[in-house]
């Protein structure tokens, strides 16, 4: 099974926001306390778009390893595969460069003919400049194949306890991580941008981090498993 450094990376560094809610709480001045609680909601929101960006990348670079064949590749990474090589292609219009442009189509070519291995995929996984929230999360991942990531990851908690996500559990709630992160990313740029000093808590901070660090666990375990179904399409085909 496949162990993403992402994941790992990103719940090593959740020591960092740990470290300034411990010094948060030893804290008897309100205003360093209030700077330490935006300090720390800051690094979680930055700390989780790396980790989404990082993740998205390992995930890609596995699906390349696998060479599947083109029906093998999700709609939504031909797609932008395509439109990206596309604009690649512009660029070689003059006669010199004229069998690069070549190569471009032809790897497009075997992309969208199913018998055929895919080309190298070739994709963004990085948010748009200065861009967060929910519609930047979404697009990330469904440049990678995840058509809406946050109908792919489902968390669930107990009626009485933060966070939990075994399943078939009638005392399950379903967790509006959507709503979560949304609200995270406004206090971000409220911090950012328009210099606030929201009310924050050091309970809301920690429920916001166990919640990403969930919600880590949760999705690097269903790439996992994307990889594994796509993997034996692959083995199936070839014997």
């Amino acid at each position: 099974m496949i162990i993403y450094q992402a994941t790992i990376d990103f719940h090593s560094s959740l020591e960092e926001v740990d470290t300034l809610l411990a010094l948060a709480e030893a804290d008897d001045s309100e205003t360093r306390y209030k700077v330490l609680l935006k300090s720390a909601l800051i690094l979680l929101a930055g700390k989780f778009e790396a980790f989404a960006e990082d993740i998205a990348e390992e995930y890609l670079f596995s699906l390349n390893e696998l060479k599947p064949l083109a029906k093998e590749v999700p709609l939504p990474i031909k797609i932008h595969h395509t439109l990206k090589a596309i604009k690649l292609a512009d660029k070689f219009r003059h006669k010199d460069r004229i069998q690069d442009g070549e190569k471009i189509f032809t790897e497009i070519a075997m992309l969208w003919s199913s018998d055929l291995h895919a080309p190298k995929l070739n994709v963004d996984c990085c948010f748009s400049y200065g861009s967060h929230g929910e519609d930047e999360l979404r697009k990330l991942f469904w440049n990678v194949g995840i058509e809406n990531v946050f109908e792919y990851v489902v968390l669930e908690k107990n009626q009485d306890s933060l966070l939990d996500t075994v399943e078939n559990d009638l005392d399950k709630v379903k967790i509006d991580f959507k709503g979560t992160f949304n609200s995270i990313t406004n206090i971000r740029n409220n911090i950012i941008h328009q210099d606030a000093t929201p009310n924050l808590t050091i309970p809301q901070i920690k429920d916001y981090r166990y919640l990403m660090q969930n919600f880590s666990t949760v999705l690097e375990a269903k790439l996992q498993n994307t990889i594994q179904v796509i993997s034996e399409a692959c083995n199936s085909t070839s014997t």
